[in-house]
This record gives C-alpha cells, structure tokens and sequence, in this order.
C-alpha cells in the first residue's frame, strides 16, 4: 500500500481534537483536515545525537505523568488546573515521540542500525502511550470529563501523522516503512478500541475497520484475528475470528478464554442457532462443560431453519470452524492422530454435513460447499482419511447438480490453472476466500496474486454470482478426481 486507503483518511479525522483550549490546550490546526493530516515537521531533521535526547526524554515523561496522575486522580472529580496540567504534560510526551520518530524514518534510509533504532522508538511510543491509557481508565472510566477520550483522541492523532509519513516513505525504505504502517494502523485499532470501552460504542466500526486492514497486510497472525473478535458486533463472526486466531501460523493462545466469554454474554437479538453452534463447539474443545449429545441435537434441529433464514454469510463461518476443529485447532495443515475431541469435532461436521450437503443445487450452501471441499483437497490425507466418514454420496451429488447447471466449457475447469472470472479483472476473492486465508491448509490454494486486487477488505463486499462458485467448485472437484481414490468423472461425478 503506497497511499492511504480511501477511506483511511476519514477515519484519521475522527481523532482530530475538539478547538477548546479551556480543556485541550494544544494548538489545532484550522485549515483542511486532509493537510493537517499529511503535513510534515518542515525544521531540519534532528541528528542521531539528538535523537537520542528526544528519546531519553520520553522515557522519562512517562514516570511524570503517572506521578502527576497519582497525586491527582482520586474520588474528587478534577477542577480546570488539573485537567490542564495533565494534557499538557500528554502534549508533552506525544510530541516528543513523534519527534524521535519522524527523524528516525530520515535516519532510516541510511543502514540497518538507524532502522532497529527507529522500530525502538516507536514500539516504546506505543507502550507508553497504552500504560497511561490503561491507568487513565483504571482511575477515570467513570468521569465526567473528557480526559481520557482527549488523551486517546491526541495519540490518534499523532499516529495518524505518522502513518502518513510512513507511507509517503514507502518508496525509500520499503521494509521499514511497511512494517512501521501495518505497527501504525494497529495502534490506530488499539486506540479506536479503547474508545469503545470509553462508553463511545460507534468506534467499534472504526477499530474493525483498522483490524481488517491490518489483517489484509499480515493474514497469519493470530493476534489480530483475536482483535477482529473483540470488535465484530455479530456473534457467529466472534467465535469465528476467535478459532482462526489459533489456527494460523502464529497462534494467539488466549482465545480459548475469550470464546468461554463470549458465550456468557450473548446480546439480545443474538440467534438461538449461532448460540447453540458455538456452545456445541466449545463443548467439542473442551472450552465449557456440558452434555455434548444433548447440545448436537439441539443444534442440528435448528440447522435447517437457521439455513434458510440467514445464510450464506455464516455458512462459510461455520464450515470454517469444523473444519478447524477436526484439525484440533493446530495450525498444522494435516490431521495428526485422532483424539476424543478431533472425533467429537468429526462427528459433529458429519452432522452438519449431512443438513447441508441435502439441500443440493441451494445457493444458500454454495459458500460452506466451497470451504468443505478446499478441505478435503487441500488439506494433506484428508481426502481418504479413514476417519473422516465424509458423505461421498451428498457429495457426489452435489456436484452433479452443480454440473447440471454450468453452461460453459468444461475444459478451461480440468487444468490445473486456477480459475478466473471473466470480465471482472484477474482476480475477485470470495467472502469465503477471505475467510480461508491464512490458515495452513489453503496455503496451497491460492495463486499470490489472488488478493492484490483493489476491492477493499473492509467495505460491503459486491456478492458473487452463482455461477463463479459453481465454476470454482468444479474446478475444485476435477483436482479431487485427480487425488482421491472414491471420486471419478465419466460424463457425470461418479463413485
């Protein structure tokens, strides 16, 4: 990414802080908000002598200000002098950091050490800025004054400058300056979050937003998944974001933890499907306790309600999470000797396979269909796993009915090349392929260019027409025929 996202600019701006400087006593720009924003430090840049002041000196604000702080903040709600002197001992500490770390990334273009020395700088901004934000809520959620959404409101804002830099830079230093702007927006996410538990509830979208993005940079970490969790708003998408966290390559082993909270407090509105799944499901990982036949059936007895009424958005989501949990949430590719919970999780996906895989030729299922398939075939062994009791018959099938309907050529779908809508470009992911991305066992699935396509991750996606996944799908199976010793091909798909 060389420029800012089209919509990461107007999101910048929602840190820009209040022109009150009885509260906020910093000098705020009044000219375009795109300006302020892109705007640089035009003095000279400070030398490396200098920098190391600059930090120093932040290092040393962050004790004061947590003094300050403590000799303050109590059961008496602060009067003006108060408020002033903490946000302009903030002021302060921001300014100082962004100081240090515009030099850096001049510094940077020059060797190996300046670059470290600038990741410093900036890992030390973040944890600062996060330890007094923390103790601000610690001391001040329930105020009535704007402290800490100010305190918050001024790091975003200086962050934002330094995204901007960061991009701009993008060019001369790539590696630094990519891995500083994927740093950047997740503090940006961080902040937004932080906003959310501040009593300011339409910042979840905001901090989603940042998360995904960040996510489209580094798909394989677990972290930000655990993150995407924390700030969904549906509750199938939370438990979802919180298994893929523990199926990527770098593992976020904390999520077990959220997935048991998140079933403690489901908001009203939330579907009695979604809930029941994920309480099977935790039940299947060992997360919660409870009567795993009893909780199957339940679930399984709405599954075809729930089909018709909400899919196939979550289709994908749930097809998913079996499929991880038959993996027992490794992030291996490969299924490894059976326990009791990978034949728990087996045994609930033959469930569920079995509603779906009924409703051939449903639109509605095409997503879960998809997912379960780049399973099988992309997964190493699962194909003709002993174990895995797949319903070849649904299977086949399915795919007859799949077939019945392709109109085109099926020739270009029995080679190997993967296949590519026409007229849409040469690459258009599906929902689902966002979904799958990431995890070990598609690794192999996807050309690498398949998502440097200009759609953005965060906006509505535009849908997918029937056709491109009956087309992927086929194509899909052609790849089994080749593989799997249960699947042939004479005309028709045959056992």
């Amino acid at each position: 990414m060389t420029n800012l996202r089209p919509r990461a600019a107007e999101l910048l701006r929602l840190f820009l802080v209040p022109n009150d400087p009885e509260v906020y006593p910093f000098q705020r720009y009044d000219g375009d908000p795109d300006e302020f924003l892109t705007r640089r430090d035009r003095q000279e840049r400070v030398s490396q002598q200098e920098l190391r002041v600059y930090s120093r000196a932040f290092s040393n604000l962050i004790p004061m200000y947590r003094r300050y702080l403590t000799r303050w903040i109590g059961d008496t709600p602060l009067n003006q002098v108060q408020k002033l002197g903490i946000l302009t001992l903030y002021r302060q500490l921001v300014t100082a950091s962004q100081a240090s770390i515009l030099s850096c990334y001049d510094l940077a273009r020059f060797g190996v050490d300046e670059q470290e020395k600038a990741e410093d700088v900036l890992q030390s901004l973040w944890h600062g800025v996060n330890e007094l934000v923390t103790f601000l809520f610690k001391f001040h959620r329930d105020s009535d004054d704007d402290i800490l959404r100010g305190s918050i409101k001024l790091a975003g804002t200086i962050v934002g400058i330094l995204l901007t830099e960061a991009i701009r830079l993008s060019s001369a230093s790539p590696p630094m300056a990519s891995k500083h702007r994927i740093m950047l927006m997740e503090i940006l996410g961080d902040l937004s979050r932080y906003l959310i538990v501040a009593d300011k509830e339409d910042w979840r979208d905001v901090a989603h937003t940042w998360f995904l993005w960040v996510s489209d940079e580094i798909p394989t970490t677990g972290r930000i998944h655990h993150h995407l969790a924390i700030t969904s708003r549906r509750w199938l998408r939370k438990g979802f974001y919180l298994v893929k966290s523990l199926c990527v390559a770098t593992q976020f082993e904390k999520s077990p933890e959220s997935i048991e909270m998140i079933l403690e407090n489901p908001p009203n509105g939330t579907s009695p499907a979604e809930l029941a799944f994920l309480k099977v499901h935790s039940i299947t990982a060992g997360i919660i306790e409870g009567d795993l036949d009893k909780e199957m059936d339940g679930f399984i007895s709405q599954l075809g309600p729930y089909i018709e009424s909400s899919w196939p958005e979550p289709g994908y989501e749930v097809a998913i999470m079996t499929c991880c949990s038959i993996l027992g949430y490794s992030n291996s590719a490969q299924l490894q000797d059976l326990t009791e919970m990978t034949k728990d999780a087996i045994r609930l996906g033959n469930l569920i396979h079995c509603v779906v895989l009924e409703r051939a030729g449903d639109p509605k299922v095409f997503p879960y269909f998809h997912v379960f398939l780049v399973f099988l075939c992309f997964s190493p062994g699962a194909m003709d796993h002993p174990d895995l009791g797949i319903p070849k018959g649904l299977v086949v099938n399915m795919l007859n009915r799949m077939l019945g309907s392709y109109t085109k050529d099926l020739l270009h779908l029995k080679m190997e090349r993967f296949p590519r809508p026409e007229g849409r470009g040469s690459q258009r992911p599906f929902p689902d392929d966002y979904g799958l991305r990431g995890l070990a066992w598609t690794e192999n699935y996807y050309p690498k260019d398949w998502f440097s396509c200009t759609f953005d991750i965060a906006e509505k996606h535009p849908g997918v027409a029937d056709e491109e996944y009956v087309e992927r799908v086929l194509w899909i199976a052609f790849r089994m025929v080749n593989r799997a010793s249960w699947l042939g091909y004479s005309g028709s798909f045959i056992l």
